[in-house]
């Protein structure tokens, strides 16, 4: 499949055409469209799970192991809590945090939003795998 460059290609276009390419077995064209997408759209799930799968499926681990890293730093910055409007909101939701056991004894998350805790097992599992062979 010819990669097409278009300046009005929306992201929907972009992840039908990366389905296309990996339903012919296209890993390069489906890789190139995944990034094309990153590139529009940092923090895009479908584009991070995808281009993980197909560098699982090429066995190309350093690969898949920086593109682990990239949505590990992507969506860490997503989440960041952003500074409190004021004191009392700041203390008020310290308060709700501890309440409902969304953090430890000092006052750090322990809740890791959606695919982030599988991302630093496949990370670990990749790592070990780079020193293996």
């Amino acid at each position: 499949m010819k990669v097409v460059h278009k300046q009005d290609e929306s992201i929907a276009d972009l992840v039908v055409q990366g389905k296309e390419a990996e339903a012919k077995e296209e890993w390069g064209d489906a890789g190139k469209i995944y990034h094309r997408i990153l590139k529009r759209d940092s923090n895009n799930l479908h584009a991070f799970r995808r281009l993980m799968i197909i560098y699982r499926k090429q066995k190309m681990f350093s690969e898949e192991l920086a593109v682990i890293n990239k949505a590990l730093e992507a969506f860490s910055r997503l989440y960041t809590p952003r500074a409190a409007h004021s004191k009392k909101v700041q203390t008020l939701s310290a308060k709700i945090n501890r309440a409902f056991g969304m953090v430890d004894r000092k006052g750090n998350s322990i809740y890791e939003p959606g695919p982030v805790a599988v991302w630093k097992k496949r990370r670990a599992l990749v790592e070990k795998k780079l020193k293996a062979g």
